[in-house]
């Protein structure tokens, strides 16, 4: 089998690749398009399958908190995405940031155990209303 693994480096390159509208130099069928912001059923385990180890690569929009503001709003369902991490540069292409999701739900009203989903989230320095993200379960 093919074990996709891509570099940090890889990642962005093809973030702006698909940014200027060219295709991918990865293989596409190993991203998907995903707005994993907002209200409605968007927690991971409801867009991805739980049971695999595998990391889920989506390009997904940005949605500002404000209009005109900087600051991103990274609510997901019953949860959001809760930065871990400040933004890293990487080789002058862009930066990854790392996030922990955390459901908002009182440990007596969850619904069994959805795992512990961890997030990457690609950007690029002249971009900010895309960016690619690498989501795994953890567990």
């Amino acid at each position: 089998g093919y074990l996709f693994s891509p570099t940090d480096e890889d990642l962005l390159s093809c973030l702006r690749e698909r940014l200027n509208g060219n295709l991918l130099s990865l293989p596409a069928e190993a991203f998907i398009d995903c707005d994993i912001y907002g209200d409605e059923d968007k927690e991971p385990w409801n867009l991805f399958d739980k049971s695999s180890n595998q990391c889920f690569y989506v390009f997904t929009p940005l949605n500002k908190k404000n209009n005109g503001g900087s600051r991103i709003c990274r609510v997901a369902g019953t949860g959001c995405w809760d930065g871990r991490s400040k933004r890293d540069p990487i080789d002058g292409l862009g930066f990854r940031r790392y996030f922990v999701f955390k459901t908002k739900k009182p440990p007596q009203q969850r619904n069994g155990d959805n795992g512990t989903w961890v997030m990457h989230e690609y950007s690029l320095a002249d971009e900010d209303t895309w960016v690619l993200c690498k989501i795994r379960n953890k567990d």
